[in-house]
């Protein structure tokens, strides 16, 4: 992971953290205020102060971790596969997310005393001002220089100037936001806009930037073109700024959204807890955060054959009955892979109605894998039945007033699992669509952590929801 990436996890990571880790934060963003207040003063306090500062972020970036998206700025691990979506009870058991609040490298308030102060500015503050824009600048100029990478050593050297970049913009904010804006906006106004300037200084106006960047922001990934060679070697870049910028819910997005993470190919690697989400998981963590939109629009593909699998895939993690129409029609497909998927579908995410469809169809046509597929999971049909589904009630129930509420608590954790059992919401009288809808809201909450915690969460999550919808009320 390179730093500008933990820079941005960093933020992420504020998400989800304990009171501990916030006073951790805000101890490294009183140090950076003072350090960047102090760097006004000369060049060789600045240099001092940023040495602090930096070793502050590291040692808040280590009291932040956790269960969010590189929540360190030290981890390391080799890379894993993510486990495939039908051989898993969800479907897809790598879906886990990152996102957070833009609050980190904050470098305060400029020492500059403003005009209605009444006080005289600092002699040389006009050239130190002048000084800071060219020093963006001219990182700007390097950036537009870029091409692709052609190998792996080329590609660190790369990284090496945007970390470097994300560094420098970050100490120097107030200079820095300024001269990003005006230099993103006559980017956009180009009419073959540079690929890297949008994504990475989009990015990081939509992560530490403040609220008025944000339509500028939108715009920026909105023009990227996904498949710009800059683009897909950035492409775990490009999906935390997708991801980020989801939680708005710009439908406008899905073109770009659908051509980068379904027709394209995007993994992202998580260090601290050393998998790779793979590529359906990727897309289930940003097309998710739509809810019901999100789910509607991934129906509407299921036409496009070359996207087909790995939209079920998507659609078994963060899907409903809604959906089961659509994927019923596809248990005529002659694809194996596709067969499988949907039936995957219909028995782990579509409810009574789900079950229905594969009891109704008529599997005598079936041939070589599929065929093998539906025996093993025809028999099993019979049991989806609620009672048998819920399982024992815990040995020491709570009332119904108590499963409220733990699903808010459920629900202002991101989905962590910590207090309640599925017993205690399959076996609460509370109303079934009343339980169905807090957990479908906590389920894309979920979607904004990534760890191996946040998979089981998620995996739970399904698997009471899915039962859920057989309670006859």
């Amino acid at each position: 992971m390179t730093e500008r990436h933990q820079i941005a996890a960093l933020a992420a990571a504020l998400i989800v953290t304990s009171t501990a880790t916030a006073t951790a934060t805000a101890t490294a963003t009183t140090t950076t205020t003072t350090a960047t207040a102090t760097a006004t003063a000369t060049a060789a306090a600045a240099a001092a102060a940023t040495a602090t500062a930096t070793a502050t972020a590291t040692a808040a970036a280590t009291a932040a971790a956790g269960p969010s998206l590189a929540a360190t700025a030290t981890s390391t691990a080799g890379p894993s596969s993510a486990a495939s979506p039908s051989a898993n009870a969800s479907g897809a058991a790598d879906i886990v997310a990152a996102s957070g609040v833009p609050a980190i490298a904050a470098a305060g308030a400029s020492s500059l005393p403003s005009a209605a102060s009444g006080e005289a500015a600092p002699a040389g503050a006009g050239q130190a001002a002048a000084s800071g824009e060219a020093d963006v600048l001219a990182r700007l100029t390097q950036m537009r220089a870029m091409q692709a990478p052609a190998n792996a050593v080329a590609a660190r050297e790369q990284n090496h100037t945007l970390d470097n970049a994300w560094r420098f913009f970050g100490d120097n904010k107030p200079t820095a936001l300024h001269v990003l804006r005006r230099e993103l906006a006559a980017e956009l106004r180009k009419p073959q806009p540079n690929q890297l300037i949008l994504l990475d200084i989009g990015f990081f106006l939509a992560r530490l930037g403040e609220p008025g960047d944000k339509a500028l922001s939108m715009q920026a990934l909105r023009t990227i073109d996904a498949d710009a060679p800059l683009i897909k070697a950035s492409s775990e870049q490009l999906f935390r700024f997708a991801h980020l910028t989801a939680a708005d819910h710009d439908e406008r997005l899905f073109p770009l959204l659908d051509k980068a993470f379904l027709h394209g190919k995007v993994t992202v690697f998580v260090p601290q807890h050393g998998f790779t989400v793979d590529e359906a998981t990727t897309a289930a963590l940003i097309y998710g955060q739509y809810g019901a939109k999100g789910e509607a629009h991934l129906r509407g593909l299921l036409g496009d054959s070359t996207i087909r699998n790995k939209v079920l895939e998507v659609l078994i993690a963060i899907g409903s009955p809604d959906s089961v129409p659509a994927v019923a029609a596809l248990l005529q497909s002659e694809d194996p892979d596709t067969f499988v998927r949907a039936v995957t579908f219909l028995a782990r995410t579509g409810g009574p109605q789900g079950r229905d469809a594969l009891t109704a169809f008529d599997a005598k046509a079936l041939q070589g894998k599929s065929r093998e597929y539906f025996a093993q999971v025809s028999p099993r049909l019979k049991g989806l039945v609620f009672e048998s589904m819920r399982g024992e009630r815990s040995e020491q129930p709570i009332s119904d007033e108590e499963v409220r509420r733990r699903l808010e608590s459920l629900y202002e954790r991101y989905g962590e699992h910590e207090d309640l059992q599925a017993s205690d919401i399959l076996y609460s009288t509370l109303p079934k669509q009343f339980l169905i809808d807090q957990l479908t809201r906590i389920r894309e909450r979920t979607l904004l952590r990534v760890s191996d915690e946040a998979l089981a969460d998620l995996e739970m999550t399904n698997t009471v929801l899915n039962t859920l919808r057989y309670r006859p009320d």
